[in-house]
């Protein structure tokens, strides 16, 4: 009987370990299509970026990481905002489980030296985490402090 308890308790510690590594935290991606974030500049002023993890972390929370990351991204070149031109978010089943994806392509923007890239006026937004807004202007460094406390770094 005590053998039998040992095992179901090394069972379950070993299932909230494994929950516990699939978690996603903040993080940088070590290689193509390994977990963290990445991202690729399209032009000087866009860039495409992408969380990927496993599916417990699920697609909102990667939604918050690409907001910060992009914010992050926008503030380290120079620009104060950015607006998301193209996004999505989804998850795919394979035989090693679950991945989830969320992207964002971003065009970056400085509010006192050019105008809006999609050509209307400014105005400033903050953001809702369950959908990317793309008729937004996201102001980087407010996106950035906002999202800090939701953040999990390693």
């Amino acid at each position: 009987m005590k053998l039998r308890n040992l095992l179901q308790i090394l069972a379950i510690s070993s299932g909230t370990l494994f929950l516990g590594a699939c978690a996603s935290n903040y993080t940088a991606s070590p290689g193509f299509g390994m977990a963290g974030y990445s991202s690729r500049d399209i032009d000087p002023t866009t860039v495409e970026v992408r969380y990927l993890s496993g599916a417990v972390a699920g697609t909102e929370i990667l939604k918050e990481y690409v907001l910060y990351r992009s914010a992050s991204i926008a503030i380290e070149r120079g620009y104060d905002a950015f607006r998301i031109i193209d996004s999505g978010a989804y998850s795919v089943r394979s035989q090693h489980g679950y991945t989830s994806t969320a992207t964002a392509t971003i065009k970056m923007f400085r509010r006192d030296k050019e105008e809006d890239p999609m050509g209307k006026k400014i105005q400033t937004t903050i953001f809702w985490p369950q959908e990317f807004n793309k008729a937004a202007v996201y102001m980087a460094s407010e996106v950035k402090s906002s999202l800090e406390k939701n953040i999990r770094k390693d």
